[in-house]
């Protein structure tokens, strides 16, 4: 239980991050004229792919996969679920 709710906090502030530096990275290369949108899209698509890549790295103990033995009980698919 506890682990889940770390999890949901860890989410909720990297998207509070996201959205912060979206609107400084995004105000300050209007502000310059450094960076075009189409640059801006690069970078972002970039970075999507990185973050992509890395997510297939995490370990099984940080990602709550069932097995499919555990899949096939109903009891444990109905908590599951639930959760």
């Amino acid at each position: 239980e506890e682990k889940r709710t770390t999890w949901m906090a860890c989410i909720n502030a990297m998207l509070l991050v996201g959205i912060v530096s979206g609107y400084i990275i995004g105000g300050l290369s209007r502000a310059t004229g450094l960076a075009s949108w189409q640059n801006l899209y690069m970078t972002e698509g970039l970075l999507m792919l990185a973050c992509c890549v890395r997510s297939g790295f995490f370990s099984a103990d940080m990602v709550q996969v069932i097995s499919d033995s555990e899949a096939s009980l109903p009891h444990e698919a109905a908590a599951k679920s639930e959760l």
